[in-house]
């Protein structure tokens, strides 16, 4: 039988500021949402009958209700990271330094309750077969996650089917292709040609698949920058809704400035949240570029932050020798939010979007980023206003309607069938 929670009394953002609504959680969706009357306003009669219905109807029923009391608290959609290295990544130091798998509960610890895994640098002893099977795995656990097929190689050679459209339009979790690489010695360094002949195949896959079909695209340090895409684009006419670029803050200020041409082409661009400072090429952190952006008057709608987890940072010299090394990790999600809140004085609704609405509307995630009834029940519940995004104030985490954090109890999921 299917589990009913209210959240009573809680300040909601959906991710917009709705004030303080009961919400009403059936299964895994978000059945109904009821605002309740603020101080000097006369209380909506819909609110007294909604309770009122609900409780009439667990009685009848036989159900059982659990209430949570959530007065001086805060909801928020759960967290869309859209570039996580689920089965671990790195390995530019040799085997050793492969990095490890992805937990789930290092997602929950995040807020975060959707996934997109990929392959980087490694496509050689890590696959997308073996990628696919954690995919599976974390969705039988109670999580959405999902993946693209291939890795930093053009062509693509690494498949689950043998081939990249096949993979899209055969494979539910399949969104598309990434992280293709350009711009960086550890790829192919793939040609305008190249990038626009795959990114017309991927879109004719997720056409036939009802997909979006995207091409994610990780973007190096080298003075090319987003110039291949920009050709891609511009001469060889590809939508440019077709490509994703990420790691788009912290590359220095040319790669910013292609981005400002990309954002006035209509693109979408993947930034990744800042791991200690880590910058390369002495370049600005992601938290200043977007911050940056938006002052100077380009749309939140067309960015997104994901955090990289498991996927190396590196350094090297001039003969391209490693000189620093480690891993990103998924609460640099929170901490980069904060950050935007606190020291960059931007709206709650805003950070939020970054890793919510943003990442579902431009990979049509159905039913997610957004806490509205029909929607998924992906939410967190912070102890209070002042300390949305500071992971050590979540008192509970639903994924799909499950409550995977709860006061106390630690992080537990839904039991495999």
């Amino acid at each position: 039988m299917e589990a009913w929670t209210l959240l009573r009394e809680v300040e909601l953002y959906a991710p917009e500021n709705q004030g303080i609504c009961h919400v009403l959680i059936w299964g895994e969706k978000v059945v109904e949402v009821v605002r309740v009357a603020a101080a000097g306003e006369n209380e909506r009669p819909s609110v007294s009958a909604f309770l009122l219905g609900l409780g009439q109807a667990a009685a009848t029923c036989n159900v059982q209700v659990t209430v949570i009391d959530c007065r001086g608290k805060c909801a928020v959609p759960g967290l869309i990271d859209g570039h996580a290295h689920l089965i671990g990544g790195g390995g530019e130091k040799g085997p050793a330094s492969r990095t490890p798998a992805l937990e789930p509960r290092d997602l929950v610890a995040a807020g975060v309750s959707t996934v997109v895994g990929l392959l980087g640098t490694d496509g050689i002893t890590r696959t997308d077969a073996e990628l696919h099977a954690k995919v599976r795995g974390l969705n039988a656990m109670g999580m959405s996650a999902f993946l693209y097929s291939g890795s930093y190689a053009v062509p693509v050679n690494n498949t689950v089917t043998g081939s990249v459209d096949k993979d899209i339009v055969h494979i539910d979790e399949v969104l598309g292709v990434g992280e293709v690489c350009v711009s960086d010695f550890r790829g192919s360094l793939p040609a305008a040609l190249e990038l626009a002949r795959l990114g017309t195949q991927v879109r004719v896959a997720g056409l036939i698949a009802g997909k979006a079909g995207v091409v994610h695209v990780h973007i190096g340090a080298l003075d090319s920058g987003l110039q291949p895409l920009l050709d891609a684009v511009r001469v060889h006419q590809v939508p440019v809704t077709v490509f994703q670029p990420t790691h788009c803050g912290n590359r220095g200020p040319r790669v910013l400035e292609h981005v400002r041409e990309w954002l006035r082409l209509g693109g979408v661009a993947d930034f990744t949240a800042d791991e200690n400072g880590w910058a390369q090429s002495g370049g600005h952190a992601s938290l200043d570029s977007l911050d940056t952006l938006v002052r100077e008057g380009f749309s939140v709608g067309q960015m997104t932050l994901s955090s990289d987890a498991q996927g190396s940072f590196s350094s090297f010299d001039t003969h391209g020798r490693v000189t620093a090394y480690g891993f990103f990790r998924p609460t640099n999600l929170n901490k980069t939010l904060h950050r935007l809140v606190n020291e960059k004085d931007w709206a709650i609704h805003d950070a939020l979007k970054l890793c919510t609405t943003n990442v579902a509307d431009f990979l049509c995630l159905k039913g997610k980023g957004r806490i509205l009834p029909g929607f998924d029940a992906d939410l967190v519940v912070y102890s209070e206003r002042g300390r949305i995004f500071d992971a050590s104030a979540m008192e509970f985490v639903f994924v799909r309607g499950y409550p995977v954090m709860r006061p106390g109890d630690g992080t537990s999921f839904r039991p495999l069938p």
